[in-house]
């Protein structure tokens, strides 16, 4: 089975292989892998908050306070406001 339409797949570009695979052999090959290792657990941790906030009830975070516009906000007033729908 060939892909005549994907003459370059990601991974021949990436370098990492120099053919289209079949799934059958996709498939052998990831069965043929041992099972790596259970990844270790990690306790969570709260970033500080880089501007003004309040923190959430039972530590569960922070809450940012918005006190002026974004800077996607400032350039959405700056532009023309869309032109109004037209009755139907």
């Amino acid at each position: 089975m060939s892909c005549a339409p994907c003459a370059v797949t990601p991974a021949m570009q990436a370098g990492i292989t120099d053919r289209v695979w079949t799934l059958d052999e996709l498939m052998d090959t990831l069965l043929a892998e041992e099972e790596g290792a259970a990844p270790e657990a990690k306790p969570l941790t709260y970033r500080e908050p880089s501007a003004r906030a309040r923190a959430l009830p039972g530590g569960r975070g922070f809450l940012r306070l918005v006190t002026e516009p974004t800077p996607a906000l400032k350039q959405r007033r700056r532009s023309e406001p869309p032109p109004p729908a037209s009755p139907v």
